[in-house]
């Protein structure tokens, strides 16, 4: 018996499909790459309506125009007195974080295309907001933002959305100053959670290469002859999961385990080796 060939390689350009939002599905399950784009999205759903609502009331705050509650936000979407509350919440921790540089919001880049070949050739993304600056005597400092309106957590930690845009924002700085001081922050109003609604990752341009070998070699992968599927927490907002034959054994494979009543007593050293 000979396998069928292996399909070529997707042909459409990477920013279209291997975009650094899903970059967190794509390290799981390089296979979601192609898989999702089988299944595109044919319009956007009232969550993403309002979330696109939401980034541009934080742009037009951040570029010095006025907005506010019952303005109509391009989409036709009608700005809620929470949606400003959480423009106001962005902007005022930009305002408190640029001012001992005596910079102001209006003087960074606020969703300013990059590219991202250390990535993948032809990537691009499209920060919220960032702005490197130059600190006499001492080495510059990169300063990233990324607003996120949604109620589900977002970890701010080694984002590999964030990695992504990083690796674009820096270009030749990752070879003639590795050192670069990178601060990233995440602003999520509606998320509560014991860490804040404003939470920030501080680290040097050095110690992301690992991170950024990590996402590129999931992009070339994916975008490659062999991806491979992997079940995990991604599969959740997968747009090709009722399509996906690993998801679905998983999901078989789940259902059997859960008609398991016979409780498995273990000896105390193979708990512990489960333990380890």
């Amino acid at each position: 018996m000979t396998l069928p060939p292996p399909p070529p390689p997707v042909a459409e350009p990477a920013h279209h499909i291997a975009a650094p939002s899903s970059r967190a599905r794509h390290i799981q399950c390089t296979q979601s790459i192609t898989l999702e784009h089988q299944f595109p999205e044919l319009e956007e759903t009232e969550e993403q309506r309002e979330g696109t609502a939401a980034h541009w009331a934080v742009s037009e705050m951040l570029s010095g125009r006025l907005v506010d509650v019952g303005q109509i936000a391009p989409n036709g979407y009608v700005l809620t007195h929470e949606m400003m509350l959480g423009a106001d919440m962005m902007y005022d921790d930009m305002v408190k974080a640029l001012a001992p540089y005596g910079l102001k919001p209006q003087q960074g880049q606020i969703e300013q295309r990059v590219r991202i070949d250390r990535v993948f050739p032809g990537l691009f993304g499209s920060p919220d907001y960032y702005i490197v600056v130059a600190r006499p005597g001492n080495r510059p400092i990169l300063l990233l933002w990324d607003y996120k309106f949604g109620h589900r957590y977002v970890e701010v930690f080694e984002n590999p959305q964030m990695v992504d845009y990083v690796a674009g924002v820096c270009g030749d700085a990752h070879d003639t100053m590795p050192g670069m001081d990178i601060v990233v922050t995440i602003v999520q109003p509606r998320s509560f959670s014991s860490a804040g609604p404003v939470r920030r990752w501080s680290t040097e341009l050095v110690r992301l290469r690992a991170l950024i070998n990590i996402s590129s070699h999931a992009v070339h992968e994916g975008l490659g002859q062999n991806p491979r599927a992997k079940v995990g927490p991604e599969c959740r907002d997968c747009r090709a999961r009722h399509a996906c034959p690993t998801l679905q054994r998983a999901g078989f494979a789940g259902m059997d385990e859960a008609k398991r009543v016979t409780p498995e007593v273990m000896t105390p050293a193979n708990a512990s080796l489960e333990l380890r």
